[in-house]
């Protein structure tokens, strides 16, 4: 069975789910069509009442109306603080309305603000960061191992700092809906399939945080060059700060105050790690020379020798074993850790311990952006077919290469 740990957050997303704007659309879309066409019937049937025609006048006007500017103008929601459900590759809310998969993450950073841990989490269909604030570390902590998140940053994060296409699809649509019905029926059965893809959809110019530095407009702002970033409400804008005077300054009309306070504060601890403010980790890596691979040495080779290694692993005489199994276990475990490494320990505990540390095995990588077929062949075939395997097994699953398509 799955043990499951329960944490406490306020979350807050860049959209409502998809699911339901796509639900809300097409429902509009289709109370729309149904009311015109019984408005016609009506009209037919009693031509002297005016029932007809003020139907007709609401379906065709005040309604499309409506649901232009909803669907154009809607804010994001309301942020709430919920119980999460973290699971090995997935955290969720007890309640349901919130789910992030590891291999749905583009990229992640954290940084203190207002007391609390700020975690600024991207996915593949969210339009931009979704903020989950922790009251203490080890909350933090859960969530970023179930994740597969790095302590320095995981990939880019990037926020979208202009009103994306869903806004002025919405003005025009609301004002086609009192000059020109026919267009504004075709508007309308627009909007389901709009919503179903917020993020594309939503505004090309964002300003991002990189390995390099902070993004924006083309252009890079190195973290050691920062010295401090701030949010301005009026107007609204986020400001970098060099040597006390201004760097750059970047207008965010999109993002509300909240929003840009969060950034900043991600760019100040961004600037703090460059400068080598970090909390140094203990890698168990550093104690399993044995199990590292060679600069020169061919995968295949490194898998062929990592399973020679294990019978000694798995020997009655574990305590006087070359490679401890609980360092194995530390490596398997750690999201810092390159992939290949991960799986060469969880291959020799897979050969040393059997199908009994089976269940534990999955679950130390079910952080692992791969496709699960692919993850199971590098564990599990021979060292040559592995091999091939592992070689193109990061870059493809890169969270840094899955983002920097869109920056």
């Amino acid at each position: 069975m799955t043990s499951v740990a329960r944490v406490r957050a306020f979350v807050q997303s860049p959209h409502a789910p998809a699911r339901r704007g796509v639900i809300l659309s097409a429902v509009a879309a289709g109370m729309t069509t149904l009311l015109t066409i019984f408005s016609i019937v009506l009209m037919a049937v009693a031509p002297e009442a005016p029932a007809g025609i003020l139907l007709l006048m609401f379906t065709m006007m005040a309604l499309p109306t409506a649901a232009h500017l909803y669907f154009g103008l809607r804010g994001r929601p309301k942020g709430q603080t919920v119980d999460l459900d973290v699971l090995p590759g997935e955290v969720r809310a007890t309640e349901g309305g919130f789910v992030v998969r590891a291999r749905d993450v583009i990229g992640a950073s954290t940084a203190p603000l207002a007391g609390k841990l700020l975690l600024s989490l991207e996915t593949k269909d969210a339009a931009a960061p979704h903020a989950l604030l922790f009251d203490d570390l080890e909350s933090l902590e859960s969530v970023r191992r179930a994740l597969g998140l790095q302590h320095g940053g995981t990939g880019a994060v990037a926020w979208p700092v202009k009103h994306g296409t869903l806004r002025w699809f919405g003005i025009i649509g609301a004002l086609t809906a009192m000059v020109c019905t026919g267009v504004n029926m075709l508007m309308m059965l627009a909007w389901p399939f709009l919503l179903a893809w917020p993020r594309k959809t939503a505004s090309g110019e964002r300003v991002g945080l990189t390995a390099a530095g902070v993004t924006h407009g083309g252009v890079t702002y190195p973290y050691d060059w920062i010295e401090g970033a701030t949010a301005t409400g009026i107007p609204k804008s986020l400001t970098l700060w060099r040597a006390g005077q201004m760097y750059a300054n970047i207008p965010c009309p999109a993002l509300a105050i909240d929003e840009i306070e969060r950034v900043a504060a991600q760019i100040n601890a961004a600037a703090r790690r460059a400068r080598g403010e970090v909390v140094h980790r203990e890698s168990a890596l550093e104690r399993l020379a044995l199990v590292r691979r060679g600069a020169s040495e061919p995968r295949r080779s490194w898998l062929a020798r990592l399973e020679a290694l294990s019978s000694s692993v798995g020997a009655d005489n574990y305590r006087a074993a070359p490679v401890g199994i609980e360092d194995l276990w530390k490596l398997a475990e750690d999201s810092d850790e390159p992939v290949e490494n991960r799986v060469g320990a969880a291959r020799m505990l897979l050969r040393a311990r059997g199908p009994e540390v089976r269940a534990r095995v999955d679950a130390a990588l079910a952080n692992v952006r791969e496709p699960e077929t692919r993850l199971r062949v590098a564990l599990e075939a021979p060292p040559d077919v592995a091999g091939e395997v592992l070689e193109n097994l990061e870059s493809e699953g890169d969270p840094a290469r899955m983002m920097a398509r869109r920056l």
